[in-house]
């Protein structure tokens, strides 16, 4: 699975630049998933409700910040309502927002956890230690029914795809044919045409991946 993550998004000119290029950057790069800081995305510093929806409607899964979330003040009332939207995890529990989301891949629906976190040098106001707050945040959505049932989800959705059928199918049948050899002669290595398979099955794989890869120019 392709992850774009997107540095710095600045005022209209970024967002401009990001609706232009994010089509063809999905496309190229088979992108399921996309992360992109929005904190300076509303005139070049912080951002609003109106701006979140429009680099949602791009295409971005999961939009998070830093220090300067806060300097549209209109966001205080609604960045509750905002999942996507993520203010460091690390800022006073008192403060609105959240500091982790945990999306859904475009295609493949596999769930994708953001953790959103601030450095604490040069940086004022009362922040906690960012390190042991990304690890009992990861801890957390590990046990979290919501991270259980999405993990559920994806797993019986990947059971059911016709690719895992087929390759079900015929590592099943290597595997019979392989018993039924192991039978007539007890000497055979019953486990040497399944690996084939396996690492036949494996080099299809690479090769349609390569395939699909975009290619450089010289």
């Amino acid at each position: 699975m392709n992850i774009l993550i997107i540095g710095d998004v600045v005022g209209s000119p970024g967002r401009a630049i990001m609706k232009k290029a994010l089509p063809i950057v999905f496309r190229e790069h088979d992108i399921d998933y996309c992360i992109a800081n929005v904190e300076n995305a509303a005139g070049g510093f912080g951002v609003t409700k109106e701006v979140c929806d429009e680099i949602l409607d791009m295409g971005v899964d999961c939009m998070t910040s830093g220090n300067h979330i806060w300097d549209k003040k209109e966001i205080l009332g609604v960045v509750d309502l905002i999942p996507q939207l993520l203010r460091p995890l690390n800022y006073p529990r008192d403060q609105p927002g959240r500091g982790s989301y945990v999306g859904r891949a475009k295609d493949s629906k596999v769930p994708v956890a953001t953790l959103n976190l601030s450095g604490r040098v040069f940086m004022n106001g009362a922040m906690d230690d960012p390190f042991r707050l990304a690890l009992e945040e990861v801890e957390r959505l590990r046990h979290s029914p919501e991270m259980i049932a999405r993990t559920e989800q994806w797993k019986d959705n990947l059971l059911e795809h016709p690719m895992v059928g087929e390759f079900a199918s015929s590592l099943w049948d290597r595997a019979r044919h392989a018993a039924e050899k192991f039978s007539a002669e007890p000497k055979a290595d019953i486990l040497h045409p399944i690996e084939r398979g396996i690492a036949r099955r494996r080099r299809r794989r690479w090769r349609s991946a390569r395939d699909r890869a975009p290619r450089r120019s010289p």
